[in-house]
Protein backbone atom coordinates (compact mmCIF):
# COMPACT_ATOMS: atom_id res chain seq x y z
CA UNK A 1 0.00 0.00 0.00
CA UNK A 2 2.77 2.26 0.83
CA UNK A 3 5.29 0.66 -0.69
CA UNK A 4 4.91 2.13 -4.34
CA UNK A 5 4.32 5.90 -3.16
CA UNK A 6 7.77 5.77 -1.46
CA UNK A 7 9.39 4.66 -4.22
CA UNK A 8 8.20 7.20 -6.22
CA UNK A 9 9.40 9.37 -3.73
CA UNK A 10 12.90 8.21 -3.47
CA UNK A 11 14.79 11.02 -5.21
CA UNK A 12 13.02 13.84 -3.55
CA UNK A 13 13.66 12.00 -0.30
CA UNK A 14 17.45 11.78 -1.22
CA UNK A 15 18.01 15.06 -2.45
CA UNK A 16 16.46 16.31 0.97
CA UNK A 17 18.89 14.17 3.23
CA UNK A 18 21.50 15.77 1.25
CA UNK A 19 20.41 19.11 2.04
CA UNK A 20 20.75 18.10 5.61
CA UNK A 21 23.85 16.43 5.32
CA UNK A 22 25.63 19.10 3.99
CA UNK A 23 24.32 21.39 7.29
CA UNK A 24 27.40 20.57 9.80
CA UNK A 25 25.17 19.96 12.80
CA UNK A 26 27.54 19.34 15.71
CA UNK A 27 26.48 20.86 18.88
CA UNK A 28 28.15 23.75 19.88
CA UNK A 29 28.11 26.81 22.80
CA UNK A 30 24.69 28.81 22.49
CA UNK A 31 24.50 31.43 19.59
CA UNK A 32 21.67 33.95 20.34
CA UNK A 33 18.23 32.20 20.17
CA UNK A 34 20.00 28.58 19.79
CA UNK A 35 20.88 26.73 22.18
CA UNK A 36 22.70 24.02 20.40
CA UNK A 37 24.72 26.69 18.41
CA UNK A 38 23.41 27.73 14.83
CA UNK A 39 24.58 24.86 13.36
CA UNK A 40 22.22 22.74 15.09
CA UNK A 41 19.47 24.96 14.64
CA UNK A 42 19.89 25.77 11.26
CA UNK A 43 19.40 21.87 10.36
CA UNK A 44 16.09 22.35 13.03
CA UNK A 45 14.92 24.82 11.03
CA UNK A 46 15.22 23.23 7.59
CA UNK A 47 13.38 20.02 8.75
CA UNK A 48 10.76 22.42 9.91
CA UNK A 49 10.35 24.49 7.12
CA UNK A 50 10.36 21.08 5.31
CA UNK A 51 7.20 19.19 7.17
CA UNK A 52 5.16 22.29 7.26
CA UNK A 53 5.67 22.38 2.91
CA UNK A 54 4.29 19.13 3.13
CA UNK A 55 1.27 20.10 5.12
CA UNK A 56 2.19 19.27 8.72
CA UNK A 57 1.96 21.43 11.48
CA UNK A 58 5.48 21.94 12.30
CA UNK A 59 7.56 24.47 14.52
CA UNK A 60 11.37 25.40 15.42
CA UNK A 61 11.80 24.74 19.41
CA UNK A 62 15.45 25.74 19.42
CA UNK A 63 15.82 22.42 21.28
CA UNK A 64 14.17 19.91 18.90
CA UNK A 65 11.72 20.22 15.74
CA UNK A 66 7.79 19.14 16.65
CA UNK A 67 5.97 17.92 13.77
CA UNK A 68 2.79 17.08 14.45
CA UNK A 69 0.33 14.82 12.84
CA UNK A 70 -3.24 14.60 13.01
CA UNK A 71 -5.72 16.52 15.73
CA UNK A 72 -7.18 13.14 17.62
CA UNK A 73 -5.84 13.34 21.04
CA UNK A 74 -7.00 10.18 22.13
CA UNK A 75 -3.33 8.63 22.38
CA UNK A 76 0.06 10.47 22.13
CA UNK A 77 2.98 8.99 20.11
CA UNK A 78 5.93 10.22 19.78
CA UNK A 79 8.35 9.09 16.90
CA UNK A 80 11.64 10.82 17.89
CA UNK A 81 15.09 10.96 15.83
CA UNK A 82 17.65 13.76 15.69
CA UNK A 83 19.13 15.95 13.36
CA UNK A 84 23.10 16.55 15.75
CA UNK A 85 25.49 14.63 14.85
CA UNK A 86 29.28 14.24 16.09
CA UNK A 87 32.23 15.87 14.43
CA UNK A 88 32.89 14.28 11.59
CA UNK A 89 36.52 13.14 12.40
CA UNK A 90 39.25 12.28 9.98
CA UNK A 91 39.97 9.03 7.66
CA UNK A 92 36.90 10.09 5.12
CA UNK A 93 37.55 9.03 1.40
CA UNK A 94 34.46 11.98 0.25
CA UNK A 95 33.41 14.99 2.04
CA UNK A 96 31.50 14.14 5.39
CA UNK A 97 29.18 17.16 4.80
CA UNK A 98 28.24 16.14 1.15
CA UNK A 99 25.90 13.01 0.35
CA UNK A 100 27.93 10.61 -1.81
CA UNK A 101 26.39 7.82 -3.03
CA UNK A 102 28.74 5.01 -4.18
CA UNK A 103 27.18 1.34 -5.02
CA UNK A 104 24.09 1.25 -3.66
CA UNK A 105 25.35 3.41 -0.01
CA UNK A 106 24.86 6.63 1.22
CA UNK A 107 28.11 8.47 2.57
CA UNK A 108 28.02 10.59 4.79
CA UNK A 109 28.02 11.82 8.15
CA UNK A 110 24.58 11.42 9.85
CA UNK A 111 23.36 9.39 7.32
CA UNK A 112 22.70 6.66 9.31
CA UNK A 113 22.80 8.51 13.12
CA UNK A 114 20.63 9.84 12.60
CA UNK A 115 19.81 12.28 9.80
CA UNK A 116 18.98 9.72 7.49
CA UNK A 117 16.23 7.98 9.62
CA UNK A 118 14.77 10.96 10.60
CA UNK A 119 13.85 11.89 6.97
CA UNK A 120 12.53 8.64 6.55
CA UNK A 121 10.24 8.86 9.52
CA UNK A 122 9.40 11.97 7.60
CA UNK A 123 8.23 10.56 4.55
CA UNK A 124 6.77 7.72 6.20
CA UNK A 125 3.69 10.42 7.71
CA UNK A 126 3.87 12.11 4.50
CA UNK A 127 2.57 8.43 2.76
CA UNK A 128 0.24 7.97 4.93
CA UNK A 129 -1.01 11.35 4.55
CA UNK A 130 -1.01 12.02 0.83
CA UNK A 131 -2.92 8.73 0.19
CA UNK A 132 -5.76 10.33 2.12
CA UNK A 133 -5.42 8.88 5.89
CA UNK A 134 -5.63 10.54 8.81
CA UNK A 135 -4.26 8.83 12.31
CA UNK A 136 -6.74 8.22 15.59
CA UNK A 137 -3.98 9.25 17.66
CA UNK A 138 -1.63 12.62 17.56
CA UNK A 139 1.69 11.57 15.98
CA UNK A 140 4.59 13.67 16.63
CA UNK A 141 7.55 13.42 15.08
CA UNK A 142 10.15 14.79 17.21
CA UNK A 143 13.47 15.95 16.12
CA UNK A 144 16.21 16.64 18.43
CA UNK A 145 19.29 18.74 18.44
CA UNK A 146 21.27 17.21 21.48
CA UNK A 147 20.95 12.87 21.43
CA UNK A 148 24.70 13.04 20.86
CA UNK A 149 25.12 15.22 24.24
CA UNK A 150 23.08 14.45 27.08
CA UNK A 151 19.55 14.21 25.55
CA UNK A 152 18.94 17.42 27.40
CA UNK A 153 16.23 18.23 24.22
CA UNK A 154 13.88 15.13 24.75
CA UNK A 155 13.79 15.86 28.31
CA UNK A 156 13.12 19.46 28.29
CA UNK A 157 10.34 18.75 25.90
CA UNK A 158 8.72 16.19 27.89
CA UNK A 159 9.04 17.96 31.04
CA UNK A 160 6.27 20.89 29.07
CA UNK A 161 4.48 18.18 26.97
CA UNK A 162 4.35 15.23 29.40
CA UNK A 163 5.14 11.39 27.96
CA UNK A 164 3.65 9.74 25.46
CA UNK A 165 1.42 7.07 25.26
CA UNK A 166 3.35 5.52 23.04
CA UNK A 167 6.80 5.85 21.53
CA UNK A 168 9.23 5.09 19.12
CA UNK A 169 13.01 6.10 18.35
CA UNK A 170 14.67 4.71 14.65
CA UNK A 171 17.92 5.20 16.24
CA UNK A 172 19.42 2.09 17.01
CA UNK A 173 18.56 -1.32 15.00
CA UNK A 174 15.99 -4.04 13.87
CA UNK A 175 13.67 -6.02 14.81
CA UNK A 176 13.16 -3.82 18.16
CA UNK A 177 15.25 -3.12 21.40
CA UNK A 178 12.62 -3.67 23.80
CA UNK A 179 15.09 -3.16 26.91
CA UNK A 180 17.98 -0.39 27.26
CA UNK A 181 20.46 -1.08 30.42
CA UNK A 182 20.86 1.93 32.89
CA UNK A 183 23.75 4.45 32.43
CA UNK A 184 25.56 5.66 35.67
CA UNK A 185 28.13 8.18 34.49
CA UNK A 186 30.50 9.79 37.07
CA UNK A 187 33.82 11.17 38.69
CA UNK A 188 35.91 10.31 41.05
CA UNK A 189 37.73 13.79 42.27
CA UNK A 190 40.65 15.13 44.57
CA UNK A 191 43.14 17.60 45.05
CA UNK A 192 45.19 16.11 47.50
CA UNK A 193 46.86 13.09 47.07
CA UNK A 194 49.17 11.04 49.00
CA UNK A 195 52.98 10.10 48.06
CA UNK A 196 56.01 8.07 49.49
CA UNK A 197 59.85 7.55 48.65
CA UNK A 198 61.74 9.07 46.08
CA UNK A 199 59.47 8.59 42.53
CA UNK A 200 56.95 10.90 42.15
CA UNK A 201 53.93 10.20 39.81
CA UNK A 202 53.96 14.19 38.17
CA UNK A 203 51.44 13.41 35.05
CA UNK A 204 49.01 10.38 33.86
CA UNK A 205 46.54 10.99 31.33
CA UNK A 206 44.49 8.84 29.20
CA UNK A 207 41.02 8.86 27.63
CA UNK A 208 38.67 11.61 26.43
CA UNK A 209 34.75 10.32 27.38
CA UNK A 210 33.33 8.07 29.44
CA UNK A 211 31.62 5.78 27.04
CA UNK A 212 35.03 4.98 25.63
CA UNK A 213 37.83 2.44 26.16
CA UNK A 214 40.84 4.86 26.68
CA UNK A 215 43.15 3.19 24.06
CA UNK A 216 46.09 5.46 24.08
CA UNK A 217 47.71 6.74 27.91
CA UNK A 218 50.65 9.05 28.81
CA UNK A 219 52.83 9.03 31.93
CA UNK A 220 55.04 10.94 33.58
CA UNK A 221 57.70 9.88 36.53
CA UNK A 222 60.19 11.94 38.14
CA UNK A 223 63.05 9.28 38.87
CA UNK A 224 66.14 10.30 40.31
CA UNK A 225 69.45 9.32 38.04
CA UNK A 226 70.20 6.91 41.77
CA UNK A 227 67.22 4.75 40.94
CA UNK A 228 66.99 4.75 37.14
CA UNK A 229 68.97 1.19 37.19
CA UNK A 230 66.34 -0.40 39.56
CA UNK A 231 63.66 0.62 36.77
CA UNK A 232 65.27 -0.23 33.48
CA UNK A 233 65.17 -4.20 33.79
CA UNK A 234 61.48 -3.48 34.67
CA UNK A 235 60.73 -1.69 31.63
CA UNK A 236 62.61 -4.26 29.76
CA UNK A 237 62.01 -7.92 31.13
CA UNK A 238 60.02 -8.99 27.89
CA UNK A 239 58.29 -11.05 30.72
CA UNK A 240 56.88 -8.39 32.27
CA UNK A 241 53.14 -8.40 32.25
CA UNK A 242 52.34 -4.95 30.41
CA UNK A 243 52.62 -5.01 26.53
CA UNK A 244 52.27 -2.19 23.82
CA UNK A 245 54.46 0.34 25.50
CA UNK A 246 57.21 2.72 24.99
CA UNK A 247 59.19 4.77 27.00
CA UNK A 248 62.68 6.59 27.43
CA UNK A 249 64.75 8.76 30.04
CA UNK A 250 65.56 12.72 29.60
CA UNK A 251 67.53 13.24 32.74
CA UNK A 252 65.98 12.75 35.88
CA UNK A 253 62.24 12.21 33.89
CA UNK A 254 60.27 9.20 32.61
CA UNK A 255 58.19 9.28 30.20
CA UNK A 256 56.13 6.10 28.72
CA UNK A 257 52.94 5.48 26.46
CA UNK A 258 50.88 2.91 26.48
CA UNK A 259 48.67 1.51 24.07
CA UNK A 260 45.25 0.15 24.23
CA UNK A 261 42.43 -1.24 22.10
CA UNK A 262 39.09 1.31 21.63
CA UNK A 263 35.86 -0.08 22.08
CA UNK A 264 32.40 1.13 23.17
CA UNK A 265 32.27 2.11 27.13
CA UNK A 266 29.02 0.06 27.15
CA UNK A 267 31.51 -3.27 26.27
CA UNK A 268 34.84 -2.88 27.95
CA UNK A 269 35.53 -6.01 28.35
CA UNK A 270 35.76 -5.94 24.16
CA UNK A 271 38.98 -3.38 24.48
CA UNK A 272 42.07 -3.27 26.25
CA UNK A 273 42.41 -0.29 28.48
CA UNK A 274 45.67 1.96 28.08
CA UNK A 275 44.85 3.34 31.67
CA UNK A 276 44.86 -0.04 33.63
CA UNK A 277 48.88 -0.62 31.39
CA UNK A 278 49.82 2.42 32.58
CA UNK A 279 48.81 2.39 36.15
CA UNK A 280 50.47 -1.43 36.23
CA UNK A 281 53.40 0.01 35.07
CA UNK A 282 53.86 2.73 36.95
CA UNK A 283 52.80 0.66 40.17
CA UNK A 284 55.96 -2.08 39.43
CA UNK A 285 58.18 1.01 39.40
CA UNK A 286 56.80 2.48 42.76
CA UNK A 287 57.26 -0.92 44.11
CA UNK A 288 60.26 -1.63 42.86
CA UNK A 289 61.84 2.10 44.47
CA UNK A 290 59.81 1.40 47.85
CA UNK A 291 57.69 4.90 46.70
CA UNK A 292 53.61 5.19 47.06
CA UNK A 293 51.12 7.01 45.51
CA UNK A 294 47.51 7.24 46.38
CA UNK A 295 46.07 7.86 42.93
CA UNK A 296 47.87 4.55 41.89
CA UNK A 297 46.80 2.52 44.58
CA UNK A 298 43.05 3.69 43.94
CA UNK A 299 42.65 2.70 40.91
CA UNK A 300 44.26 -0.58 41.24
CA UNK A 301 41.83 -1.33 44.57
CA UNK A 302 38.89 -0.51 42.64
CA UNK A 303 38.99 -0.89 38.68
CA UNK A 304 41.92 -2.33 37.57
CA UNK A 305 41.88 -5.33 35.13
CA UNK A 306 37.66 -5.51 36.87
CA UNK A 307 35.06 -4.40 33.91
CA UNK A 308 32.01 -6.09 36.38
CA UNK A 309 32.68 -4.04 39.37
CA UNK A 310 33.46 -7.26 41.47
CA UNK A 311 35.98 -4.93 43.05
CA UNK A 312 33.41 -1.92 43.59
CA UNK A 313 31.33 -4.24 45.53
CA UNK A 314 28.68 -3.35 42.55
CA UNK A 315 28.61 -6.85 40.33
CA UNK A 316 25.24 -8.14 39.45
CA UNK A 317 23.20 -9.67 36.70
CA UNK A 318 20.01 -10.25 34.99
CA UNK A 319 18.86 -11.92 32.17
CA UNK A 320 17.91 -9.75 29.79
CA UNK A 321 20.69 -7.10 30.22
CA UNK A 322 23.83 -9.33 31.16
CA UNK A 323 26.72 -8.17 33.80
CA UNK A 324 26.69 -4.61 35.56
CA UNK A 325 30.17 -2.94 33.37
CA UNK A 326 32.44 -0.49 34.36
CA UNK A 327 34.32 1.26 32.15
CA UNK A 328 36.95 3.85 33.21
CA UNK A 329 36.82 6.36 30.15
CA UNK A 330 39.36 8.98 31.54
CA UNK A 331 42.05 9.24 34.02
CA UNK A 332 44.06 12.40 34.52
CA UNK A 333 46.25 13.02 36.98
CA UNK A 334 48.48 16.19 37.27
CA UNK A 335 50.56 16.22 40.67
CA UNK A 336 50.06 20.52 40.66
CA UNK A 337 46.41 20.30 40.30
CA UNK A 338 43.22 18.02 39.97
CA UNK A 339 43.43 14.29 40.17
CA UNK A 340 40.21 12.58 38.49
CA UNK A 341 38.89 9.17 37.06
CA UNK A 342 35.72 9.27 35.08
CA UNK A 343 33.64 5.90 35.38
CA UNK A 344 30.82 4.71 32.90
CA UNK A 345 28.47 1.68 34.59
CA UNK A 346 25.67 0.05 32.77
CA UNK A 347 23.02 -1.43 34.69
CA UNK A 348 21.04 -4.62 34.24
CA UNK A 349 16.92 -4.16 34.40
CA UNK A 350 16.65 -4.35 38.27
CA UNK A 351 19.86 -2.99 39.22
CA UNK A 352 19.18 -0.09 42.05
CA UNK A 353 21.08 3.14 40.88
CA UNK A 354 20.67 4.78 44.85
CA UNK A 355 22.33 1.03 45.88
CA UNK A 356 24.81 1.14 42.92
CA UNK A 357 26.00 5.03 43.73
CA UNK A 358 26.26 4.39 47.40
CA UNK A 359 29.21 2.18 47.04
CA UNK A 360 30.79 4.47 44.81
CA UNK A 361 30.29 7.34 47.49
CA UNK A 362 31.86 4.89 49.79
CA UNK A 363 34.78 3.56 47.48
CA UNK A 364 35.52 7.32 46.96
CA UNK A 365 35.83 8.88 50.85
CA UNK A 366 37.81 5.16 51.46
CA UNK A 367 40.33 6.52 48.91
CA UNK A 368 40.96 9.87 50.10
CA UNK A 369 38.46 10.96 46.96
CA UNK A 370 35.40 12.35 46.50
CA UNK A 371 32.12 11.21 43.99
CA UNK A 372 29.97 13.02 42.03
CA UNK A 373 27.51 11.64 39.64
CA UNK A 374 27.65 13.03 35.71
CA UNK A 375 24.57 11.40 34.79
CA UNK A 376 21.78 8.80 35.02
CA UNK A 377 19.86 7.58 32.46
CA UNK A 378 17.31 4.54 34.15
CA UNK A 379 16.85 1.68 32.25
CA UNK A 380 14.34 0.73 30.56
CA UNK A 381 11.77 -2.09 29.00
CA UNK A 382 8.85 -2.77 27.24
CA UNK A 383 7.37 -6.14 27.19
CA UNK A 384 7.45 -8.33 24.12
CA UNK A 385 4.13 -10.23 24.91
CA UNK A 386 2.48 -5.89 25.05
CA UNK A 387 -0.09 -5.53 21.86
CA UNK A 388 2.28 -2.49 21.14
CA UNK A 389 4.99 -5.34 20.26
CA UNK A 390 3.15 -7.82 19.06
CA UNK A 391 1.36 -5.39 16.16
CA UNK A 392 4.95 -3.55 15.95
CA UNK A 393 6.99 -7.20 14.81
CA UNK A 394 4.33 -8.26 12.37
CA UNK A 395 4.51 -4.88 10.28
CA UNK A 396 8.42 -5.61 10.64
CA UNK A 397 8.14 -9.08 9.24
CA UNK A 398 5.70 -7.96 6.76
CA UNK A 399 8.02 -5.50 5.26
CA UNK A 400 10.84 -6.80 5.86
CA UNK A 401 10.39 -10.66 4.83
CA UNK A 402 12.13 -11.73 8.24
CA UNK A 403 10.96 -12.83 11.51
CA UNK A 404 10.94 -9.92 14.31
CA UNK A 405 12.49 -10.62 17.45
CA UNK A 406 13.23 -8.59 20.44
CA UNK A 407 16.63 -7.65 21.68
CA UNK A 408 18.27 -5.78 24.70
CA UNK A 409 21.41 -3.23 24.48
CA UNK A 410 23.61 -1.67 26.70
CA UNK A 411 23.49 1.84 24.57
CA UNK A 412 21.76 4.80 25.32
CA UNK A 413 19.02 5.97 22.91
CA UNK A 414 15.86 8.40 23.44
CA UNK A 415 13.25 5.35 24.34
CA UNK A 416 15.33 5.94 27.93
CA UNK A 417 13.16 9.07 28.06
CA UNK A 418 10.18 7.42 27.45
CA UNK A 419 9.46 5.97 30.87
CA UNK A 420 8.56 1.98 29.51
CA UNK A 421 6.39 3.46 27.12
CA UNK A 422 8.62 3.23 24.02
CA UNK A 423 11.34 1.17 22.29
CA UNK A 424 14.24 1.35 19.40
CA UNK A 425 12.89 0.35 15.97
CA UNK A 426 15.23 0.30 13.60
CA UNK A 427 16.96 1.88 11.11
CA UNK A 428 18.88 -1.18 9.87
CA UNK A 429 19.84 -4.39 11.05
CA UNK A 430 23.32 -3.97 12.37
CA UNK A 431 24.08 -8.13 11.58
CA UNK A 432 24.05 -7.18 7.96
CA UNK A 433 26.71 -4.44 6.82
CA UNK A 434 25.34 -3.75 3.51
CA UNK A 435 22.57 -1.95 5.12
CA UNK A 436 24.65 0.26 7.28
CA UNK A 437 27.93 1.28 9.38
CA UNK A 438 30.41 3.11 10.70
CA UNK A 439 28.55 5.27 13.05
CA UNK A 440 30.62 8.11 14.94
CA UNK A 441 33.57 6.86 12.48
CA UNK A 442 34.83 7.83 9.11
CA UNK A 443 32.71 6.93 5.95
CA UNK A 444 29.33 6.48 7.44
CA UNK A 445 27.08 5.11 5.37
CA UNK A 446 23.45 3.63 5.17
CA UNK A 447 22.03 2.23 1.84
CA UNK A 448 19.49 3.62 -0.21
CA UNK A 449 17.59 0.34 0.21
CA UNK A 450 17.51 0.62 3.88
CA UNK A 451 16.74 4.27 3.40
CA UNK A 452 13.21 3.59 1.72
CA UNK A 453 12.75 0.33 3.58
CA UNK A 454 12.71 1.94 7.01
CA UNK A 455 9.97 4.40 5.56
CA UNK A 456 7.98 1.69 4.36
CA UNK A 457 8.57 0.02 7.67
CA UNK A 458 7.56 3.21 9.57
CA UNK A 459 4.36 4.15 7.42
CA UNK A 460 3.38 0.23 7.40
CA UNK A 461 3.75 0.51 11.07
CA UNK A 462 1.75 3.80 11.81
CA UNK A 463 -1.08 2.76 9.84
CA UNK A 464 -1.52 -0.57 11.78
CA UNK A 465 -1.22 1.44 14.97
CA UNK A 466 -2.49 4.28 14.68
CA UNK A 467 -4.52 4.54 11.73
CA UNK A 468 -5.85 1.57 10.74
CA UNK A 469 -9.48 0.37 12.44
CA UNK A 470 -9.57 -3.40 13.67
Amino acid sequence: MFNDYIELQKQEMIDNLMKLVAIPSVAAAPNENAPFGKDVDKALSFVSSLAENMGFKAKNLKNCAEIIFGENKAEKVYIAGHIDIVPPGDGWTSSPFQLTIRDGKMFGRGVLDDKGPSIAALYAMKAIKELGYKPNAQIRLILGGNEENGMTDLKEYIEKAGLPDYALTPDSSFPIINAEAGVLQGTFETSNITEEGEVSLMSLRGGNAFNSVPDICRVVLSVPRSRQNEIKPILSDRSFKVTDFEYYFNNETLFITTYGKAAHGSVPEKGENACFKAVKIVSEILSATKSKNSYIEFIEKYFTDDTKGTKLGVACADQIIGDLSVNVGICDYDRKNQKMIAVDLRLPIKAAAKDIESKLYKAAECGGMRYKRADLLESTYVSENSEFLKKLSRCYEKVSGKKCRTLSARGATYAKCFQGRGVAFGPINEENAEEGGNMHSADEYLSVKAFLDLAKIYALSIYELWVKKD
